[in-house]
């Protein structure tokens, strides 16, 4: 699915990597992490071929585990990762 897409997918025992967009996957579950690639698959899906604007809502839903650049550096800087 992710290459139908376009979407390069990487993970480690934290994060789930989509095109680079870091989302918080720690003690999930693997259908929760799946879950996850799914709901930034559709993110990726509107954002390329819907014209219209995502609801608040669906994107607040879709992004509540996403990390920021910022975020990960904190988070980098708490866990000694970096």
């Amino acid at each position: 699915m992710a290459k139908e897409l376009s979407i390069e997918v990487k993970a480690d025992d934290t994060f789930l990597y989509c095109n680079g967009q870091a989302i918080g996957i720690a003690c999930n579950s693997t259908y929760a992490t799946l879950t996850e690639f799914i709901e930034y698959a559709f993110w990726h899906y509107w954002k390329k071929w819907k014209r219209e604007k995502m609801p608040d809502s669906v994107r607040k839903t879709i992004q509540r585990y996403w990390f920021t650049d910022e975020q990960m550096q904190m988070w980098r800087k708490e866990h000694n990762e970096g």
